[in-house]
């Protein structure tokens, strides 16, 4: 490889630094050992990096994978940026500079639409690869990160890689939709829809809401000002937002209490010591009282979380406790819900993961699962994601997919192009995966694999042969059948709308058994011939039998050289009178409508 002679020379120069002075003093100082530090990357962001190259003398500095480079980009060293998908772990991506112009007769694009993601993570050639140059194979198994999209910037392909979006925040910060509702929500473009956190307070028929960011707005107003930390909690069953305050006071944690109703806000020092404890007990609703809790823990234990008050008689012993009543309990500072479910942990606030189902977790670390609804018919379940799906879900939990537009691509491992359907099996939205998902094996939405599955315990049996075709006419799959009737060619016919199979013996006369079909030949004026029995063969394989039923009545055109087969069609037009014509030298089969043109005199 060879490197700018500024480069270079700055090696050259690095090189004599490092044997007169730094080794030396590293011998000397006993710094070499076992002990020795790994080094770090040289470059840890892509800004670093195109400094770097812009200072070499190039136009254009990034981190990319070996496998992106090009012969012509000189390494400056190894890359690790933090965080990053792309370029995150040691080793994985260089320093490159290039010149940024892209000679023509070398792009691989000339827009975004012209780039496509090739491979799976995992792939040795994954990445974004020009839509009709893609590479031949997946290049073997090593450490390569798919993008999520590709784009195409100086006449190459560039892979997108997306950060994932956990909250409403986050939804805001990248510019996604926000719905104008109370509290907001913000919808990812195929993806979920997130609700600001909000606090709501039940009183008689009416509900209040206040969301996080009102409530801050009405705190910074107030006598608690612009003093807000990042943590706070709702309180609804006395309907108010507690924000923890930046305020230094000995034995107090003091917060902003707004109120939902009122939408006013003052502080809450909560000071420690019994009498705080226990005015802060009487203050959210509850009741002083004393009981039996393990010596360990002093008066007004945090009874929300486990084991505080649960212990023998002879290791408990007699304090001062928060009653908050039913379903509620002391958290050290107020009385807030008990929590025993999903439910429970979402109104009080705590974080919630998205997982499928999703998951929320309390801060002694217990984890509660979402229960997902169950299903009873297959109509009530969806595909999870409006692109490229490959998981299903109840309807109620839909993905929001208005305005979503998806790239038209059969993608492998998802529903796409009738790889899969959603159903209800034991209650569950499941996918039903179609055999050969992949390469298309589909007929008005059902797979290959799930028609020969049917055909199999039907009245067909397991006589099927591999050859089949599907009639998109009248939706079904055409099997055929490994069995031998004179003048018939049997096939399995599997309804793909109703499920249901049947024998179909095609004894149509299109394979008379007191004709020698072998004996009669077409011949074209070039001297090459078909015989009438692999022309049947043709017709009975091709797009012909989607729009008709082969006939015994035939001819042949030695001027052309075809054989054309009368079609018995699905959709009758008096005007026409189809055949199959299939051609003796190419061996190919076309439908000729032969319709007359003539309109029928009114009446």
């Amino acid at each position: 490889m060879r490197l700018h002679p500024d480069v270079n020379a700055g090696l050259k120069h690095f090189t004599l630094i490092l044997v007169s002075v730094i080794i030396p003093a590293i011998l000397i100082s006993g710094c070499i050992g076992p002990e020795t530090e790994k080094p770090k990357a040289d470059f840890s962001s892509p800004d670093d990096c195109q400094s770097a190259c812009s200072k070499a003398g190039y136009e254009k500095g990034d981190c990319k994978w070996p496998t992106e480079a090009k012969p012509s980009y000189v390494n400056l060293g190894s890359c690790l940026i933090e965080n990053s998908r792309h370029c995150g772990n040691e080793g994985q991506c260089n320093c490159y500079c290039y010149p940024e112009t892209v000679p023509e007769g070398t792009k691989d694009c000339a827009t975004d639409d012209d780039c496509v993601v090739f491979g799976e993570t995992g792939d040795c050639n994954c990445g974004c690869y020009n839509k009709d140059n893609p590479p031949s194979g997946t290049g073997g198994e090593c450490f390569c990160s798919a993008p999520d999209s590709c784009k195409c910037v100086n006449g190459k392909c560039e892979g997108v890689f997306e950060e994932e979006i956990e909250s409403f925040e986050e939804c805001v910060e990248a510019g996604h939709p926000v719905m104008e509702s109370y509290p907001p929500r913000c919808a990812v473009p195929g993806g979920p829809t997130f609700t600001e956190d909000n606090c709501q307070y039940k009183k008689g028929e009416d509900i209040f809401i206040l969301t996080i960011s009102d409530a801050k707005s009405i705190a910074k107003k107030s006598e608690c000002g612009d003093r807000l930390k990042e943590t706070y909690v709702c309180n609804d069953d006395t309907g108010t937002y507690w924000i923890d305050l930046d305020m230094e006071k000995e034995g107090c944690n003091p917060a902003c209490v707004v109120n939902v109703e009122t939408r006013e806000a003052k502080i809450n020092w909560r000071c420690t010591g019994v009498l705080s404890k226990e005015q802060a007990c009487i203050d959210s609703g509850g009741t002083v009282r004393t009981g039996l809790c393990c010596k360990s823990v002093g008066d007004f234990p945090n009874t929300c979380t486990i084991g505080a008050c649960g212990c023998s008689p002879e290791n408990s012993h007699e304090v001062k406790i928060c009653d908050c009543g039913e379903g509620k309990c002391f958290d050290g500072s107020t009385c807030v819900p008990e929590i025993n479910s999903f439910d429970d942990c979402v109104r009080a606030g705590y974080p919630i993961m998205e997982s499928y189902p999703r998951q929320c977790r309390t801060p002694d670390s217990r984890t509660f699962t979402e229960e997902i609804s169950l299903c009873a018919a297959d109509d009530e379940c969806v595909p999870a994601t409006c692109c490229h799906p490959s998981k299903c879900v109840y309807k109620d939990q839909a993905p929001y997919c208005e305005s979503v537009a998806c790239t038209l691509e059969c993608r492998s491992g998802t529903m796409d192009c009738g790889y899969g359907r959603c159903a209800c099996i034991d209650n569950k939205c499941q996918v039903v995966w179609t055999e050969d998902a992949g390469n298309g094996s589909s007929c008005s939405g059902m797979g290959l694999g799930e028609a020969k599955q049917i055909a199999v315990n039907s009245e067909c049996g397991d006589r099927l042969k591999d050859t089949y075709t599907c009639n998109n006419h009248t939706g079904t799959w055409w099997i055929d059948l490994d069995i031998e009737e004179p003048g018939c060619n049997p096939a399995c016919v599997v309804n793909a709308v109703t499920g249901e199979a049947e024998i179909n013996w095609r004894c149509t006369g299109a394979l008379p058994p007191e004709n020698d079909t072998g004996a009669e030949v077409c011949t074209a004026k070039t001297g090459e011939g078909m015989n009438l029995s692999e022309a049947l063969k043709i017709a009975d394989a091709s797009m012909c039998v989607e729009e008709g039923i082969l006939t015994a009545d035939y001819m042949c055109n030695n001027y052309t050289g075809t054989w054309w087969i009368d079609l018995d069609p699905f959709t009758e037009n008096p005007l026409c009178n189809p055949a199959c014509v299939v051609n003796a030298v190419t061996g190919e089969a076309e439908i000729n409508w032969r319709c007359t043109g003539l309109m029928p005199p009114e009446i």
